[in-house]
């Protein structure tokens, strides 16, 4: 008998939220119990590096960021459906990324931030990176924008470094910033949107390479039809329905890669 893991680990941005998320993982997995799949599945808590964690030859379900799906693993995942969440820049399926500052920061526009202090979550997340590369690329001079880039290690710890004065900007994913506005009420006024970044579609539930393909297509459909069948726990964090998803449907991530280096800028700077 073949042994897989599950997990979910994108938007644990706390305690309630990752609860959620877990409970819900559970009914899906019970679903597939009852339509015949007889093979132990293990709810995992993820102890290396996500990149490594999605390339594993035991992973049942979980989720990714477009962007190392597109450029890391394709030969690795499928993906199978999008969360389509209510939140402020997240329509359809898709998502952007809000680009916040400091509340008291002279900052009004991006082309104001030349210049200044840049925090990203991790050079292959598409809402703290790719997303900002592309929409600061047409603003770039000589293929450099920004005094200085730091990364953080993830999108909370990108809104510390906003609230301590160490960066000047960041690009958040819209679902992160809003699971973290319902913890923090204080960052409402601490901190402030200056736009947002290029729609892009949201992050994938995927099944690894080798899950065999009836049940990717079983886990697929059983995750569409979680729409109706758990309201409650969707309604709380914040998903409207999922969305059956291809790699065609995250060809938007590459041309903003695209974007950016025909602009001259294939790194943040």
């Amino acid at each position: 008998m073949s042994r897989w893991l599950a997990a979910l680990p994108m938007y644990n941005v706390g305690d309630e939220v990752a609860g959620l998320y877990r409970l819900w993982l559970e009914r899906i997995l019970a679903r597939l119990v009852a339509r015949g799949f007889r093979e132990s599945v293990t709810l995992a808590e993820p102890d290396e590096s996500l990149l490594d964690w999605w390339q594993r030859d035991d992973l049942l379900l979980s989720q990714t960021c477009g962007y190392p799906l597109m450029t890391r693993l394709r030969d690795r995942v499928v993906p199978l459906a999008i969360p389509a969440y209510r939140y402020a820049g997240c329509q359809s399926g898709f998502y952007r990324s809000a680009l916040l500052v400091p509340a008291d920061s002279p900052i009004r526009q991006l082309a104001d931030a030349r210049g200044r202090r840049v925090v990203a979550n991790q050079p292959d997340s598409h809402s703290g990176m790719n997303a900002l590369r592309a929409a600061v690329a047409p603003l770039a001079e000589g293929g450099r924008f920004f005094d200085s880039v730091t990364w953080s290690g993830s999108h909370a710890a990108s809104i510390e470094a906003l609230l301590t004065g160490s960066a000047d900007l960041a690009a958040i994913d819209a679902v992160t910033h809003a699971y973290l506005l319902r913890q923090r009420p204080d960052l409402k006024t601490a901190l402030r949107r200056i736009g947002w970044t290029a729609p892009a579609p949201g992050l994938p539930l995927i099944a690894g390479r080798r899950v065999p393909p009836h049940w990717r297509s079983v886990l697929t459909g059983l995750i569409v039809a979680s729409s109706q069948q758990d309201r409650v726990i969707l309604d709380a964090l914040g998903i409207d329905r999922f969305v059956p998803c291809h790699w065609r449907d995250y060809r938007t991530i590459l041309s903003l890669e695209t974007s950016a280096q025909q602009h001259g800028y294939p790194e943040l700077a």
